[in-house]
């Protein structure tokens, strides 16, 4: 049985590597439909960066700053022209209550937008990470 476990597990992962097909995905259906609109990553390709004019910390639930719940959550984020977070997909969480708490502080926030070359406000997607830390 061992050897046939051995097997399987060898051939799911060439399958995995031939194809390149990622075991896990990193995204969720959300931010495919952002790469059919072709909006651009910041800071690629003369795209400039969105920066955070207003940025407050998420709420800390009591019940995971009870438990000592710590870690990043990870987020593409899409800032429109007018500097308002439009779309948010998880991309790693931490737990629901955190994930939920780190997504709707972001939405929240506001942003100078980015530029184009020319030097026109444009919707961007960018990685934002929101920290929990016990204090």
């Amino acid at each position: 049985m061992s050897s046939y476990s051995s097997r399987l597990v060898s051939l799911c992962l060439l399958c995995i590597l031939s194809h390149g097909i990622s075991p896990l995905p990193a995204v969720s259906q959300e931010s495919k439909a952002d790469e059919v609109k072709k909006i651009p990553r910041a800071g690629v390709n003369g795209v400039g960066t969105p920066v955070c004019v207003y940025c407050p910390a998420p709420a800390y639930p009591e019940k995971d700053r009870a438990a000592k719940l710590k870690g990043r959550v990870l987020l593409d984020v899409t800032v429109t022209p007018e500097g308002k977070a439009a779309t948010v997909v998880l991309i790693k969480g931490l737990g629901e209550g955190l994930d939920k708490e780190a997504i709707q502080a972001v939405k929240s926030w506001k942003f100078k937008p980015a530029k184009d070359a020319a030097g026109e406000p444009v919707a961007v997607r960018v990685q934002i990470e929101v920290t929990f830390h016990v204090c």
